[in-house]
């Protein structure tokens, strides 16, 4: 613009008296607003939409001003004056979009350029994540709260992608209060043993192991129920005995797909959840021990390869199936499926009755 960045004063004259202002420089925002990124959902169903700048709330939060290619756009949810998620239909992972964007504009009226076009792919199962979910403004500081608020489990505001069970990766500062977290993650042991899990949080959490590998029935209280829970706030992993956050020794076999949940709630103050590990016989103090490293890690992020059964072929009475993904589950009704402990593609089987088989 042109008159950006010029200086200037007012001068008021009211019959004989005059008065004159200080100097003024005008600043004149004539800059388009741009898409600054798009990320993924460890979900499976939201976009989340960065912008560069302030913009129009009520612009971003039209949800017909987004358009994507093979999924469609159900609803815009404005998080701050930069970011929007955009609930989608079901994606499939791993798989390439382009999301469009037509409509908004920026808080000083400018508006994006006519069919601005990023592209994105959509999370798949990845090594080396874990799934962080934030449900804002609950209130309460037990899991209960967050557990039978009516926006659990379908609808967090927020999720991310992260390297291991620690909260503090993204949440930093003790600006976030009245809200519930989660994490998720499938955990693949190299060592066979016994372990114990450790459990720090603010102001409650608790923890669930599902043996077969699925979250299918991860909440049930007959099924799974929690191996670990706190009730009082801890920051620290706290030596068995102490209080009921920490598990008791649970047997485990090297290169079998478990899936952990922790759940956590704060009301105000820290926001602290942090999950970790010690084999039995390991002489680790309890204050000492890390977040289960990564390397144990898989969950649905940026950058993978979608987890596809690719071949089933038969040969001298024995089926070959090659898949991609972490793990290989089978089933004989399409209902329960159990993980098949220790597959690697390609896996081979006798050939023998019907059997159906799923990657993830």
């Amino acid at each position: 613009m042109s008159s950006d960045g010029i200086s200037i004063r007012c001068v008021v004259t009211s019959g004989a008296n005059t008065a004159i202002s200080g100097v003024a420089t005008l600043n004149v925002d004539g800059t388009l607003p741009l898409v600054e990124g798009v990320n993924g959902s460890v979900n499976g169903n939201a976009l989340f939409v960065k912008f560069s700048e302030a913009m129009n709330l009520d612009s971003i939060a039209a949800d017909g001003n987004y358009k994507i290619n093979g999924l469609d756009v159900l609803v815009a949810t404005v998080l701050d004056a930069i970011t929007v998620r955009l609930s989608t239909s079901q994606q499939l992972g791993g798989s390439a979009h382009t999301l469009t964007v037509n409509g908004v504009s920026d808080a000083a009226g400018n508006a994006i350029a006519p069919n601005t076009k990023v592209e994105f792919v959509t999370y798949s199962l990845v090594n080396g994540v874990v799934g962080m979910e934030i449900w804002k403004n609950i209130g309460g500081g037990a899991v209960a709260d967050l557990r039978n608020n009516a926006r659990y489990a379908d609808a967090p505001d927020l999720d991310y992608a992260i390297a291991t069970l620690d909260s503090t990766i993204i949440l930093q500062g003790d600006t976030l209060n009245t809200f519930g977290g989660r994490f998720r993650t499938f955990l693949k042991p190299d060592t066979t043993g016994e372990y114990e899990f450790f459990l720090a949080g603010d102001d409650q959490a608790e923890l669930r192991l599902s043996l077969d590998g699925s979250f299918d029935n991860i909440e049930s209280p007959e099924a799974n129920p929690p191996i670990a829970v706190l009730t009082a706030a801890s920051a620290v992993f706290r030596d068995p005995g102490v209080n009921g956050s920490v598990s008791a020794p649970i047997a485990l076999e090297a290169g079998v797909t478990y899936a952990l949940q922790a759940l956590w709630k704060e009301s105000n103050g820290s926001e602290i959840c942090k999950v970790g590990w010690r084999l039995v016989g390991d002489p680790t103090p309890a204050l000492e021990l890390p977040t289960i490293p990564s390397q144990f890690l898989s969950y649905y992020g940026p950058g993978g390869t979608t987890a596809n059964v690719q071949t089933i072929t038969a040969a001298g009475g024995q089926a070959t199936i090659t898949y991609t993904g972490t793990t290989l589950e089978s089933s004989t009704d399409l209902v329960t499926w159990t993980v098949v402990t220790g597959a690697t593609s390609p896996y081979t089987i006798a050939a023998t009755g019907t059997r159906f088989y799923r990657a993830r």
